[in-house]
């Protein structure tokens, strides 16, 4: 079955004499036209979907392999046909060319109810996670990627004029290097940043890609021509960070829009499928918030400090009871919105988009639990109540033994 599986894999970069070159993998679109899916695929909404299906096959793939069979179940064969890839779903794929002594690679699929499923591709080891691609039962509602006839009749643009002598285009583009920063790159474009050539329209899917620096992005500029859109980050420095060239051009008029919204809502239907079995799944990478740490420690430094004003007059008993329980009902609700979900260093920028429905924001979280927080600190409140009912009884009996 793992061999079949690579039937539909082509491979790009063949492994060299000593298996240690990486391999590039293109996965096969088995239902829509790839030359489509990559043309749509730098447009916003679906950059942005793309970008959840990461994070959770990130999440998904940070298991073992036995914990991914308790999550998804035992592997399957995969069906034959009938199963679409998300348009926004990634395609293309690095892998290590390392090959060991005794090679496991394999590659499992797991059905996910009778509406979707998941390719895992496991390394040379058998056991390390490459990466994974999400599939979608067609129905009758399936909305294939297509070319749909723009009924607008405009009437052709002019040709945008050059305003200005430059030298944005490819060729100068591919000039970039690490250790660049904005004076070098004004130099070889031989303008500052802006637009030579206004009404040029630009593909969203860029042609090219450039890394300079790995320093965080402080700010980004562009420049345009009729010849390419160049878009560059610095870090606050004004080192060349990344960079993208987008070709002229327009995308091609598809029913992009009902397709998302049809992905969309198998997507969710996943997640939900996982969440039935394990609710806080999709919420183990979010780090605590940073005022969490300073309320813990307050918190916690308030208990011995109550102790002792407790044995002052009944005023200060009570105003320190009072006192403690509002902390303890602020610390139990930010304890159970942070602990019940769990913590760990894997971090995503867009585990929000993941949680579950009840649990989009921190502080919508905060609401949920402030009733089980309530129905607690009313115990505790009861509680403190016979605490100062308590010190209140050895002081009357010491009073009466002086009487006495």
């Amino acid at each position: 079955m793992a061999r079949s599986m690579w039937l539909s894999i082509i491979v790009l970069a063949a492994v060299t004499s000593e298996s240690r070159a990486p391999i590039f993998l293109t996965i096969v679109d088995p239902v829509d036209d790839s030359a489509l899916v990559g043309a749509v695929s730098g447009q916003k909404p679906v950059k942005e979907f793309a970008a959840e299906i990461e994070a959770f096959e990130k999440t998904l793939l940070a298991n073992d392999e036995e914990k991914i069979e308790k999550l998804l179940g035992k592997p399957a064969p995969k069906p034959e046909n009938g199963y679409a890839m998300p348009i926004a779903q990634q395609r293309h794929f690095i892998i290590s060319g390392l090959l060991l002594r005794e090679d496991k690679s394999h590659t499992d699929y797991y059905s996910i109810g009778d509406f979707a499923g998941i390719e895992i591709s496991y390394g040379a080891s058998g056991t390390s996670r490459q990466f994974a691609v999400l599939y979608f039962k067609v129905d009758n509602h399936f909305p294939r990627l297509q070319k749909v006839e723009d009924d607008k009749t405009e009437e052709p643009k002019k040709k945008p004029a050059v305003i200005r002598t430059h030298r944005i285009d490819e060729e100068h583009w591919d000039q970039l290097k690490e250790g660049m920063n904005l004076e070098n790159i004004t130099k070889i474009f031989s303008v500052p940043a802006g637009d030579y050539a206004p009404g040029t329209d630009y593909l969203t899917r860029s042609w090219g890609w450039k890394r300079g620096s790995n320093g965080p992005v402080s700010k980004t500029l562009e420049w345009r021509s009729e010849k390419g859109r160049v878009v560059v980050d610095f870090d606050e420095n004004g080192n060349f960070v990344t960079s993208e060239f987008y070709h002229p051009g327009r995308d091609p008029v598809t029913n992009v829009a009902e397709r998302l919204k049809w992905d969309r809502h198998k997507f969710a239907k996943v997640k939900k499928y996982i969440e039935a079995g394990h609710p806080f799944f999709f919420a183990t990478s979010e780090p605590f918030p940073a005022g969490t740490w300073i309320l813990i420690i307050v918190f916690f430094a308030w208990l011995p400090f109550s102790i002792v004003m407790m044995r002052k007059t009944g005023k200060i008993r009570w105003l320190v009871l009072i006192l403690g329980l509002l902390l303890l009902l602020m610390g139990i609700t930010v304890a159970i919105s942070e602990f019940q979900l769990g913590y760990s260093y894997r971090q995503s920028e867009h585990i929000f988009e993941m949680r579950p429905f009840w649990y989009n924001t921190y502080w919508k979280r905060l609401v949920t639990t402030a009733i089980e927080a309530l129905l607690i600190s009313t115990g505790m409140l009861i509680v403190g109540a016979l605490m100062v009912e308590a010190f209140k009884k050895p002081k009357k009996e010491r009073e009466g033994c002086q009487l006495e």
